[in-house]
């Protein structure tokens, strides 16, 4: 600058959520070196500001500026510990009206709809009643219609009209997620032509800690039942708990009233190459770990002698195997990082 300061900007995007530090040295011909020590803490999502929401933090959605209202009718949690796995339930209306966070808006949600549209020259709402038991699918989704709109049925995302070519919509952008469901009606008209459908983008991660999706869709599931009075289910399964979606849910004729993601229990974080004694750092201390396998034997699996240490991590090189080599690379990096 003109006064001669000068700003510096750090971005860094963690492997996993915790707490970082590091040093940054500025330089420069005939003046004294300035060391600068960075302490950051990463998370990977769960509250209203975050750009993404991680399902697996389901017990932090109380705490992501929820309506207090209505948030214990607006989403439900199971799990099945069998198979260890859990189902985060929401109504898709609740995405954009005001029952859910009038002043709570969640980053990781958008929407298209609106509060009404016309079509000809009706008017329609974007949320109408239906008369199905909502009880029926498989997640309990009747507690969503405790709250009733002012005629006496239940709300949904949809329009009242055969002739509905509008496109409604809401996108969820989520981690920690391996399958979608998508649960509705039909309604009389072409669902063929204008079907409900579920739609999945891989995104990436910016420095800032916003997320992009990528252009075209990774997986597309549709229905195109006219029924009335069987409810459909749309089903994207095969997903990688690891990354981030933009899950979009889309409708044109018929109703839509529940979205469930399905989450790993157990998440495993990435591994840090180097961090072998899992402590979150990379330092002295995971040398002489790396060096206590090696002397030890401890080189091939089920590594038996030092369970409590990460065998991943200590493939330094990813040659796949664990030798001197990898002491090399390893104190390379550290060394790098001081």
């Amino acid at each position: 600058n003109d006064d001669g300061k000068v700003m510096v900007t750090v971005t860094f995007n963690a492997a996993q959520e915790g707490s970082y530090t590091g040093k940054v040295t500025l330089s420069s011909a005939g003046v004294t070196p300035v060391t600068i020590n960075l302490l950051a803490t990463a998370s990977d999502g769960g509250t209203a500001e975050d750009s993404y929401l991680n399902i697996a933090k389901y017990k932090t959605i109380d705490e992501a500026g929820w309506n207090s209202t209505y948030v214990n009718k607006l989403y439900a949690y199971t799990e099945n510990t069998d198979e260890n796995y859990g189902w985060l339930t929401m109504p898709v209306y609740g995405a954009w009206v005001g029952v859910y966070y009038d002043n709570h808006p969640q980053t990781w949600i958008e929407s298209n709809v609106g509060t009404s549209f016309k079509i000809g020259k009706s008017t329609y709402s974007t949320y109408n009643g239906v008369t199905w038991n909502a009880s029926a699918p498989l997640l309990g989704s009747s507690i969503y219609f405790n709250k009733q709109s002012d005629d006496g049925r239940a709300r949904a995302m949809g329009v009242n009209s055969g002739n509905n070519t509008k496109l409604v919509s809401v996108a969820f952008y989520v981690t920690n997620t391996t399958e979608v469901k998508l649960y509705g009606l039909g309604r009389n008209g072409v669902s063929s032509t204008y079907p409900a459908y579920i739609k999945v983008y891989e995104c990436s991660r910016n420095a800032d800690g916003s997320v992009t999706a990528s252009s075209s869709a990774l997986k597309t599931e549709t229905n195109t039942s006219t029924s009335t009075t069987t409810p459909f289910t749309i089903t994207v399964s095969d997903l990688n708990a690891s990354n981030i979606y933009k899950v979009e849910v889309g409708n044109y004729r018929g109703y839509l009233y529940e979205i469930a993601f399905k989450t790993p229990l157990t998440v495993t974080p990435p591994v840090r190459k180097g961090d072998i004694n899992r402590d979150g750092n990379v330092d002295i201390y995971d040398v002489t770990a790396l060096i206590d396998i090696i002397l030890e034997g401890d080189t091939t699996a089920p590594y038996t002698i030092f369970p409590q240490y990460d065998h991943v991590a200590a493939d330094v090189n990813e040659d796949n195997s664990i030798d001197i080599y990898d002491v090399t690379m390893l104190i390379d990096i550290i060394l790098n990082e001081e």
